[in-house]
């Protein structure tokens, strides 16, 4: 019986001691916390442009 604990401390210990999907998880965040940087961003500013935009109509429409 303690050869099986030892195998599956050896396990264990192995998958603990792995990091190689680590790297991945940190790229994942970085990207989801720039689209969620962007998103903010475009929310912000999408009324702003809107307003520039329906300037730029007024002014066509005025000057037709």
């Amino acid at each position: 019986m303690s050869i099986l604990m030892t195998q599956l401390r050896a396990i264990f210990c192995g998958l603990v001691l792995r990091d190689d999907g680590q790297d991945l998880v940190e790229y994942a965040l970085v990207v989801s916390c720039i689209a969620l940087g962007c998103i903010v961003a475009l929310k912000t500013v999408s009324d702003d442009v809107l307003l520039v935009y329906n300037g730029i109509k007024s002014a066509i429409d005025a000057a037709v």
